[in-house]
């Protein structure tokens, strides 16, 4: 409001100003290295108000655009925080519910952020259903969904391809999953969807050991089974199978033993 007041005083004092000199026209005589002009008053005021507000509207002209790399800058860092806010409130996808998968999939909720976990086997997904967090089995997945956030660990082409198809413009896909197999990417369509691929390997250790020692990550529940010593190559046959997650080879003597509930075997202190 003062603002306002201010601007309409402004205006009325610049009005009444203009007013008094044409009512008094005068005359101006502007002799310049032999160079001579008349006119006046007036005209003199009005053509001199005109190149000051040349002069300033250049000036800040040239201030924007000396700050424009910092002023863009700032634009694309409120902008990553601004999708990583939609990211946590919309949620996240993670596709594959092997042992890297159901890992993330808790990890990313500890972040406070709702995730969607994908895979192709029930007892895995189970897994994640125990702890609170929300599952699909690929075949029931609505692929017209789409995502800020990816996280891609199935661990086959396939997981990738799936990734690329529920990424939303813009986003991002986190590729956790190496392949053995050749990948064929459309690198144009990444291009001008603007999606961004990030490599995303080990991670910062501390943070996970951290998790790990208070029980926020939950890893018990990804022993499938335990073979004695003796049965280590019907141990590597088993992890072999696209059902198995973690399997474990023990020095002792007992025969193979199934899934295990966490903490009903006890575990022998090492010295």
């Amino acid at each position: 409001m003062i603002r306002l007041v201010l601007y309409l005083v402004a205006v009325a004092a610049l009005a009444t100003g203009m007013s008094w000199l044409a009512d008094r026209p005068g005359m101006m005589v502007i002799n310049w290295e032999g160079y001579e002009v008349e006119t006046s008053v007036f005209k003199a005021v009005v053509v001199l108000a005109l190149l000051m507000a040349t002069v300033l509207f250049l000036w800040s002209l040239l201030r924007q655009l000396w700050s424009s790399p910092a002023t863009l800058g700032r634009y694309f860092v409120r902008r990553r925080h601004e999708k990583g806010l939609d990211a946590l409130s919309s949620g996240m996808i993670a596709i594959g519910a092997g042992k890297l998968g159901l890992m993330a999939a808790q990890v990313i909720r500890l972040n406070g952020c709702a995730v969607l976990a994908v895979g192709r086997h029930a007892h895995k997904l189970k897994i994640l259903d125990r702890l609170g967090i929300k599952t699909v089995m690929e075949k029931d997945l609505d692929i017209r969904e789409r995502f800020d956030v990816v996280i891609e660990s199935s661990g086959s082409p396939d997981g990738f391809n799936l990734a690329r198809s529920l990424v939303e413009p813009g986003g991002t896909i986190v590729q956790k999953s190496t392949f053995v197999e050749p990948l064929s990417v459309d690198i144009s369509s990444l291009v001008v969807d603007e999606i961004r691929v990030v490599g995303s390997r080990c991670g910062p250790f501390e943070p996970a050991i951290r998790a790990l020692m208070r029980g926020l990550v939950h890893v018990q529940e990804l022993i499938d089974r335990r073979f004695p010593l003796e049965m280590g190559m019907q141990a590597f046959e088993y992890a072999m199978r696209d059902e198995a997650l973690k399997v474990i080879l023990e020095m002792k003597t007992y025969p193979a033993e199934g899934l295990r509930q966490p903490g009903e075997l006890a575990e022998d202190s090492i010295i």
